[in-house]
């Protein structure tokens, strides 16, 4: 496990990384995990994030593809995102590239704030026993289903989740279909 920085951890270094990885380990698998996109530094810094995002998103796709290892990012969220309801991909902040490039954008909300009402109004426990779950949506998925919605306890005293989740079986709030 390799740990980068705010200075070092460029697109060309992790490229270079990458390699050397391949070079010493062999045919050992490999997982990029970038914790988060907008850190990656670039020089000279654009002048606007939008830009810089889409820099940073199309040359870890391009690390992706010609070095042949997978790429997990975490992405912040804008504004409005942190201010909805319920996070989508459509509120991950900077750019659009994010959507276009990724293959697969998996988005986490806590099950007790985007539970519709409905399922816990009149059921204060059902409405506590919520708040151990998280919902994890495929949004995107480029090699298979998506739209799809699943839940998954939360075992934080082990700083892991159960990993044998569910399909939610709740109605969700959606702005586009059902809101309370």
């Amino acid at each position: 496990m390799l740990r980068g920085s705010q200075t070092a951890s460029t697109i060309d270094n992790i490229r270079k990384l990458v390699q050397q990885h391949r070079d010493l380990s062999g045919d050992r698998r490999l997982v990029v995990f970038v914790d988060y996109m907008q850190k990656v530094p670039q020089v000279p810094e654009p002048e606007n994030e939008a830009e810089k995002v889409t820099y940073i998103v199309n040359g870890l796709k391009d690390i992706a593809l010609s070095e042949e290892v997978p790429m997990v990012s975490i992405v912040a969220a804008d504004k409005d995102g942190l201010k909805a309801s319920r996070l989508r991909n459509f509120h991950l902040r900077g750019s659009s590239a994010i959507n276009y490039e990724a293959d697969v954008i998996l988005i986490l909300n806590e099950k007790y704030h985007i539970v519709a009402k409905v399922n816990i109004e009149f059921n204060p426990y059902q409405a506590q026993r919520f708040r151990d779950w998280v919902i994890v949506s495929v949004e995107k998925n480029r090699g298979g289903q998506d739209n799809v919605d699943l839940e998954f306890e939360k075992h934080f005293e082990y700083s892991c989740f159960d990993p044998s989740g569910r399909t939610v079986q709740e109605k969700l709030i959606e702005e586009r279909l059902y809101n309370d």
